[in-house]
């Protein structure tokens, strides 16, 4: 159901010129979930004709209250970071397309040159590719999820993203301690990615993009 409150008052400052992309700005900062935010946006009664349009740079009006709550609306600047697909985080763009780069190396190193990595032969070969084939489709499935902030982001990301950090540390040790130098670089690069992509679903300027 939507918050008739929120909805009201929406309205009063739509109708100081205010825009949606304001608006959800700054209840953001305030902690009204994305979701509530665009359902009240969304609605017939909060889009009346706006008379008059005010300087959008950086515009002060009184405190208003939503559900007992005091909201003092300060400074709402139009270029702040809001939750849309044009104006993301480069971080969480970056963590998208890196999801969809580690699946698509991960599909090809797994299936094709695992004797790369490993000496298998037998079904522990063909247990190698069907799980490399898994984690490839859930690093697909992750970058598609977080370019489209889905609500269980952090969720479907973490799993081949944690994996891939254990995989990377166990190599790490295994190269070390053969003192392949090269082999022990060559994962630590890799382990920057996910590392990266682990940081941005847990760290909280990111979250609120993903509720």
């Amino acid at each position: 159901m939507v918050n008739k409150n929120l909805i009201d008052y929406i309205k009063k400052i739509k109708l100081k010129g205010y825009s949606d992309i304001q608006i959800r700005s700054f209840l953001l900062k305030y902690g009204y979930k994305l979701k509530v935010i665009n359902e009240a946006l969304n609605d017939k009664s909060t889009n009346p004709a706006i008379p008059n349009i005010v300087n959008e740079t950086n515009t002060n009006h009184s405190s208003k209250y939503i559900n007992g709550n005091t909201i003092k609306s300060n400074n709402i600047n139009t270029k702040a970071n809001i939750n849309s697909k044009t104006n993301l985080p480069i971080l969480i763009k970056m963590s998208g397309i890196f999801n969809y780069i580690l699946g698509i190396t991960i599909l090809v190193f797994g299936s094709f040159f695992y004797n790369l990595i490993f000496d298998l032969s037998g079904i522990l070969k063909y247990l190698f590719i069907s799980f490399s084939i898994i984690i490839s489709i859930l690093f697909f499935v992750s970058g598609y999820y977080i370019l489209k902030l889905k609500t269980n982001s952090k969720i479907i990301s973490s799993i081949p993203n944690f994996i891939l950090i254990l995989f990377c540390i166990i190599m790490i040790y295994k190269e070390t301690y053969g003192t392949n130098l090269f082999g022990m670089l060559y994962y630590f690069i890799i382990l920057i990615f996910p590392l990266l992509i682990v940081y941005v679903l847990f760290d909280k300027k990111f979250t609120k993009y993903f509720t």
